[in-house]
């Protein structure tokens, strides 16, 4: 009987060891990491932005040739697109592997 309770103890207290590791160090830790993807994913934007006005008045003051733009202009959506990707991407990771068990 004292080894079925010492087992079921000894059960209760890793589960209940790795219910705290989870709340105190691996939730803080996503919430960093995921604090500090969205300020490099918001750096990001902001710089697409700013090529974006820079050609913006390109074409404004010096008349750039259409096409040129155009190009230009599809490779910041494409730059936009692929980053919107990896963004879902990281986000159904983070819900796969943390989501309540």
């Amino acid at each position: 009987r004292m080894k079925k309770e010492t087992a079921e103890s000894l059960i209760f207290h890793f589960k209940n060891y790795n219910e705290n590791i989870k709340f105190q160090y691996i939730f803080k830790f996503i919430d960093l990491i995921s604090d500090r993807l969205y300020s490099l994913m918001m750096e990001r934007f902001h710089d697409y932005s700013q090529d974006l006005s820079g050609a913006m008045s390109l074409t404004a003051v010096k008349q750039v040739d259409k096409e040129q733009m155009f190009s230009s202009l599809r490779d910041v959506e494409s730059g936009l697109n692929a980053l919107s990707d990896r963004i879902a991407e990281y986000q159904k990771q983070v819900n796969m592997n943390f989501a309540p068990a």
